[in-house]
């Protein structure tokens, strides 16, 4: 896969706006069949700007293969919409720690997220992005379970849709 350039993040696609820049992907259908693995091939395959943890640092990889883990899990892409959705789920619907995430986004790998993301920003996008998020918090306080943010590695072979039936993950489809 293509490596990033340094201003550009490495769960970020040029081109970041609040609408797809194409149809929806299968690993984002509520009740999609598709192991989690394969929801995984599928979001990395969709840009060669996403970067897979081989390609990272290893003190840097460990917080965004979670994060990206959790675009699949929760049905976002990675869109400025998808992101700020994304946000949401894993402030209120995950698991362990975000830090190492968080830490990450201080790396130099990584500056141009918050730089990107202001870019795609248009005033006209406010009242979905707000709409959006608001349904994620809301989502995320009803699941069952919250997702594991950092040991997820036992539902790679596991169906999309019995992880979100477990968890009580509603996947926002218009996101």
């Amino acid at each position: 896969m293509a490596q990033a350039s340094s201003n550009s993040p490495p769960s970020a696609r040029p081109g970041v706006s609040g609408a797809y820049a194409a149809p929806p992907l299968a690993y984002m259908a509520h009740d999609t069949s598709m192991t989690l693995r394969e929801g995984l091939r599928e979001y990395f395959g969709q840009s060669d700007a996403l970067m897979e943890a081989s390609e990272l640092p290893e003190d840097l990889s460990f917080g965004l293969q979670s994060h990206d883990v959790a675009h699949v899990v929760f049905g976002c892409d990675t869109t400025l919409l998808g992101e700020v959705v994304l946000a949401r789920w894993s402030l209120f619907g995950v698991t362990g720690s975000i830090r190492p995430y968080l830490i990450g986004l201080r790396r130099r790998e990584t500056r141009g997220l918050f730089r990107d993301a202001f870019a795609a920003f248009r005033p006209s996008m406010l009242w979905r992005l707000i709409k959006y998020a608001s349904v994620a918090i809301a989502r995320s306080l009803r699941m069952r379970e919250r997702w594991p943010f950092e040991d997820y590695v036992e539902y790679l072979d596991q169906p999309l849709c019995e992880i979100r039936e477990r968890f009580g993950i509603r996947v926002i489809e218009a996101v």
